[in-house]
């Protein structure tokens, strides 16, 4: 199901996967879209499982981090960022995400 021209949502069971269709997350974005459409999502799904997808992602600003954090709270269940770049990988794991958050390649 796509809710906007920014991510994908998409509801299996109690997992619910957004996919982040544009390749930069920057600070506009980060205010606004797709974040509104996350927490919309996970108010009506009641998910046990949240899956970030960033496999079209090649940049993201610490804006985004902080969005992170906050679904991190928000959220009681599970959170997975998937699919990252290199890149991205050593961001996440030198800022200390990769302690917060479960990080696979893929959906095992």
């Amino acid at each position: 199901m796509n809710k906007s021209a920014i991510v994908s949502v998409q509801q299996i069971g109690k997992t619910l996967t957004i996919c982040f269709l544009e390749s930069r997350l920057n600070a506009v974005r980060a205010d606004n879209e797709p974040w509104e459409t996350i927490d919309q999502s996970m108010e009506t799904g009641l998910p046990d499982t949240l899956v970030l997808d960033f496999a079209n992602v090649t940049v993201l600003c610490s804006a985004v981090l902080a969005k992170l954090i906050g679904i991190k709270k928000k959220f009681q269940g599970k959170v997975v960022l998937m699919n990252l770049s290199e890149l991205l990988r050593e961001v996440i794991h030198v800022t200390g995400f990769d302690r917060l958050f479960i990080v696979k390649n893929n959906l095992d």
